[in-house]
């Protein structure tokens, strides 16, 4: 292979000599056309009418936005405004004022003094003789916490360990309530609870 063969020794020889002038002007091409060739009409057409929808949907969006900022700033104070005007028209109704009796500090510190701030009190349970023949005969082993909640209560005299639901029923007592650290029973129209 030559020297003059080479790709860039022709280049080199075509513009020393002129060439490269005289052969894109027989080809018909321009230097304006030499280089990227600009868009055609029909893709900026195609561009254009795809940013149109665009530019309308956001146009809308900005329109809404604005009449919705115009409601709340004059419509809504209107109506507050008027809603106002009407309560201020009606007369006042007279307001009864109950005056509680004022109690002396010594009365809640002897509240504060009977009750014992580490244990729960207890709502409506009364001990009774059905209470002591029942913890008598039963003793709270544990108690399962879940969807169900399940009582795990050994009878004594039985020798046996009974693993009951709430509607359950042990000697006429029936399961109301499964909580935890204790059950409560309805016996003989009284309810009582069985602690661990």
């Amino acid at each position: 292979m030559s020297h003059e063969d080479l790709p860039e020794d022709k280049l080199l020889n075509l513009i020393r000599n002129g060439k490269a002038k005289d052969s894109s002007e027989k080809k018909g091409l321009s230097p304006s056309s030499v280089g990227p060739k600009p868009l055609r009409p029909v893709q900026e057409k195609k561009a254009r009418n795809f940013l149109g929808p665009i530019n309308r949907l956001m146009l809308i969006v900005v329109a809404g936005l604005l009449g919705y900022l115009c409601y709340e700033l004059f419509y809504e104070s209107k109506a507050e405004e008027s809603i106002l005007e009407t309560a201020a028209s009606q007369p006042a109704q007279p307001v009864t004022v109950i005056a509680l009796e004022e109690k002396p500090l010594s009365y809640y510190e002897n509240q504060i003094k009977k009750r014992d701030i580490f244990e729960r009190p207890k709502q409506g349970v009364v001990a009774t003789a059905a209470d002591n023949a029942l913890s008598k005969n039963f003793r709270l082993v544990g108690i399962v916490l879940g969807e169900t909640p399940e009582a795990i209560v050994e009878d004594v005299l039985g020798k046996r360990t009974l693993f009951l639901h709430v509607g359950d029923k042990v000697e006429e007592a029936e399961i109301i309530l499964i909580e935890e650290g204790k059950v409560t029973f309805f016996y003989q129209e009284e309810e009582f609870e069985l602690t661990q």
